[in-house]
């Protein structure tokens, strides 16, 4: 261990001069031990402390390293629990009972980007919580206004403006209303994207995820979980071998040498070397994988340094040989057994049929409900056989295979092809509202949007909030903001049916960024032509967008 004397410098530099600091910070290859930040008296209270602190965890984030320290009242502390209580607020937490490394008390980890990522939410999630008291604060005394007025009207006080001004301050208390409840969507979503991504970082906090999850799920019936499907794990002991050697691989050698296999890959890699039991789909996907198996031989380039083979290692962390030809079979007896249940079981099978049938009946009926509605809000201007043909794709089995595999569960491609339906129908009656202003300024900003989303981390469907321009107080702006409301309500719904899985939040990217093509093309039919060129420039670019997310996605099932 050393002493970091050069790191003493760099953190006093611009301090030593003008305050006394003694500092005690040495260095060992896995962590930093802090062992004093001394001021002298007359230096107290003034964020010295912190300052030479928020420098020490910088060096220890950059580095990868831990920080140990044991609180103590040997160097001018007060008080051991307020010590402690300023350690925590950079990160410190009790150390482990099972870490022997040191003998100090308190550890801080290394911050990832995503730990980084987690706090800037936890600021915007603090922002809008004062968006959402000065809204409400708005919305009271829009309320007051209107009592005031209102008591002047009955003591025969009024003026003729009186009763306008009653109305506008209505307006006013339904926008307030409007802007609250959109802000507490907002702040629902970067709660839960907090916590996922605090998730990353925490098995704790990836338990609490999974268990507000799986509650959200089974409380809004949005997944039909089947706790008696069989399960398999006598693969042989070779399948679990040849995953264990990839992943003994990637942890000598790191990512950037072992680059082969996606996430869903590596997840089927540990699920494998634990002998942990696999879903019939599973097999299925490992049965599949069979059409690599021109991979599962080294190839001569990478002779020396097979780990840096992507596509053997992709065949690996699937099982290798071993682990594909005990699927294949295993697939075999799965559907032999499957085919004498169906028949055994026939009555079964009807009553399925029936009930399924009355779904798809249901569902056909609510199509007819939105594109009836559709018909009415363009005023007849586009035939109810143009709306219903560009909302039937969304309701199709017309998937393509890549994407017919990402779904074991058939209740929730039924379900985001439902609420798609119902966001179409949303986006379109904002759309013609916005038709009915000067919308070209609008659209010039949407665009701009799509042309940069490669920076955004999406493919370019936005929320409208983010781009939209500030807006007047009149009824007509009300309307539009309600349904934003509404559509960005269903959009929350859609990525929480996708939940964590990232082939699945991509496909429901995709089916936004269609339903989208699908409105523009809709509303191009009645904008005039400066509007109807830039939409167009819009669409051009969602269909970009889309053929990037299907390679994505196919990359992702062929994992």
């Amino acid at each position: 261990m050393k002493n970091i004397k050069l790191f003493e410098e760099y953190v006093l530099k611009d301090l030593e001069a003008d305050h006394n600091i003694k500092l005690d910070l040495w260095e060992a290859p896995e962590h930093l031990e802090l062992g004093r930040i001394e001021l002298a008296r007359e230096d107290r209270g003034f964020g010295i402390g912190t300052t030479v602190m928020q420098k020490i965890c910088e060096y220890a984030d950059e580095v990868g390293k831990k920080i140990y320290l044991t609180p103590s009242k040997d160097f001018g502390a007060s008080s051991i629990s307020r010590l402690e209580d300023f350690y925590k607020s950079f990160g410190f937490i009790k150390k482990p009972k099972d870490d022997f490394s040191v003998r100090h008390t308190m550890v801080r980890f290394p911050e990832t980007n995503e730990a980084k990522k987690a706090k800037n939410i936890i600021t915007k999630i603090q922002d809008i919580a004062k968006k959402i008291k000065k809204f409400s604060e708005k919305g009271k005394d829009s309320v007051d206004k209107i009592k005031d007025l209102q008591d002047k009207q009955k003591e025969g006080d009024a003026k003729p403006s009186d009763k306008l001004n009653i109305t506008l301050q209505k307006v006013n208390a339904d926008i307030a209303k409007v802007d609250m409840e959109k802000s507490r969507l907002k702040q629902q979503q970067l709660g839960i994207k907090q916590k996922i991504k605090t998730a990353k970082d925490s098995e704790k906090a990836k338990a609490e995820v999974a268990k507000k999850k799986e509650k959200v799920q089974k409380e809004s019936l949005l997944i039909e979980a089947s706790e008696t499907e069989a399960q398999y794990n006598d693969y042989p002991a070779t399948a679990s071998k040849n995953a264990q050697k990839a992943i003994d691989w990637k942890e000598e050698h790191g990512r950037d040498e072992v680059t082969g296999g996606t996430e869903v890959g590596w997840a089927r890699a540990h699920q494998l070397a634990k002998g942990e039991k696999l879903s019939r789909d599973v097999v299925s996907r490992m049965a599949q994988f069979n059409r690599h198996r021109k991979n599962s031989k080294i190839s001569a380039e990478f002779k020396d340094e097979p780990w840096k083979d992507k596509g053997y290692i992709a065949w690996l962390i699937w099982g290798g040989d071993e682990g594909v030809d005990w699927a294949i079979e295993k697939m075999k007896e799965i559907e032999k057994t499957e085919m004498k249940e169906s028949k055994s079981f026939k009555h079964v099978k009807t009553f399925e049929s029936f009930v399924e049938a009355k779904e798809v009946d249901q569902e056909d009926s609510e199509l007819e409900e939105r594109v009836e509605h559709i018909f009415n809000v363009l005023e007849g201007k586009v035939s109810r056989e143009e709306i219903l043909e560009a909302m039937r794709p969304m309701l199709d089995e017309g998937f393509l295979d890549f994407i017919k595999g990402l779904f074991t569960n058939p209740f929730v491609k039924r379900k985001i092809g439902k609420l798609a339906d119902e966001l179409f129908a949303v986006r379109v009656e904002i759309g013609k509202l916005g038709l009915e202003g000067d919308p070209i300024e609008r659209y010039k900003e949407e665009l701009e949007f799509a042309k940069t989303n490669d920076r955004k981390g999406t493919y370019g469907y936005t929320d409208p909030s983010e781009y939209e321009t500030e807006r007047g107080s009149d009824i007509h702006d009300t309307k539009i903001k309600m349904l934003e409301v509404k559509e960005e309500a269903i959009s929350t719904a859609m990525d929480t049916l996708a939940g964590d899985n990232e082939a699945l939040l991509k496909y429901v990217e995709k089916v936004k960024l269609e339903v989208r093509m699908k409105e523009t093309e809709m509303l191009m039919k009645i904008a005039d032509s400066e509007v109807r060129r830039i939409m167009g420039q819009i669409k051009r670019k969602d269909m970009e967008a889309v053929r990037a997310l299907d390679n994505d996605i196919r990359d992702m099932v062929d994992a």
